[in-house]
């Protein structure tokens, strides 16, 4: 399902289904397996972690100018965009410090901060944000 996101080809993400209840849920499903510790295992294990890794990576610029137009030999419009802000916005960052796999997810924040797109940068911004809160917040207890 992603990776056809990452290909321009979206069969199960198309437009009308990322702003669904349908598509939002999936989309919170994949970024709430970050939460736990046997969620980010089990994203390094199946390669979940390198498919959204991918898609941050192929948010170019002219992926962004297309992303209102279809393709015409499949027919389907570029959802790239929608589906790279709605992760961001469901992954967590930093909940479980010492699994290796953390650094992967800071990696890719860091890769979001970086990117051309202002709504992405603006979703790692806000989850670096509840790190830092997550982790002021237990430290004064």
């Amino acid at each position: 399902m992603l990776q056809d996101v990452c290909l321009g080809t979206p069969r199960l993400l198309t437009s009308a289904r990322v702003g669904s209840l349908v598509g939002r849920a999936l989309l919170r499903m994949t970024g709430k397996l970050s939460a736990f510790a046997h969620g980010l295992q089990l994203m390094h294990t199946y390669g979940l972690l390198e498919v959204v890794t991918s898609l941050f990576d192929h948010l170019q610029p002219e992926r962004l100018t297309c992303m209102t137009s279809m393709d015409p030999k499949s027919g389907y419009k570029d959802t790239l965009h929608e589906v790279c802000v709605q992760l961001m916005h469901a992954l967590h960052l930093g909940s479980v410090p010492n699994y290796g796999v953390c650094d992967a997810l800071r990696l890719l924040v860091k890769k979001c901060l970086k990117s051309c797109s202002r709504a992405v940068r603006l979703a790692a911004l806000l989850q670096i944000k509840r790190a830092i809160r997550k982790d002021l917040s237990m430290s004064w207890q």
